[in-house]
């Protein structure tokens, strides 16, 4: 069985990629408002991503103590974060009337491709130094106090594949 971790920071990964097609396809097929809403929804599950995360018990290698392991862990959520609101910053400062020009548009994608990198290396993180999958709590207990609108939207956010393993779970 997958961890909630596992499905989230697969689905994390494809929804960047995801993301920048979207950016790509802008004034041809679609709208800036759907990139943004796909980076909105990006951030979203991010949060929930790092608050499963931050939960675990974090494991202790080699002379590494768990102090610098934490913090490790923070700043490289908060480095992500950051690099999330520079997209939406660039945005909101060079997209005039939702015209997408080159110029801006590389910028976007670059800061979206940055996003994608630091993510790989915070998840190559998580999987060395955070409990294993086994040891994690069941994605049932992480979502059982949450309404059924955050449920569905959980569901849809993640990979198709992954969608019908993650209801049986929740069912």
């Amino acid at each position: 069985m997958k961890s909630a971790l596992e499905y989230l920071g697969k689905s994390l990964t494809n929804s960047l990629s995801y993301s920048s097609e979207v950016l790509f396809e802008v004034g041809e097929t679609k709208s800036m408002s759907s990139f943004e809403l796909e980076m909105t929804s990006w951030a979203m599950a991010f949060y929930v991503f790092s608050e499963i995360e931050l939960s675990l018990p974090i494991l202790t290698k080699d002379d590494l103590d768990e102090d610098f392991l934490l913090k490790v862990s923070e700043f490289n959520n908060e480095q992500l974060m950051e690099v999330t609101q520079s997209v939406f910053d660039t945005v909101n400062e060079e997209v005039s009337q939702g015209v997408l020009i080159p110029r801006v548009r590389g910028h976007i994608f670059r800061t979206v491709s940055l996003l994608n990198l630091k993510l790989q290396n915070h998840l190559d993180f998580v999987e060395k130094f955070r409990a294993s999958p086994e040891s994690e709590t069941s994605i049932q207990d992480y979502f059982k106090n949450e309404s059924e609108e955050f449920k569905e939207w959980m569901i849809r956010f993640l990979d198709e594949e992954d969608q019908k393993d993650l209801m049986n779970q929740l069912d």
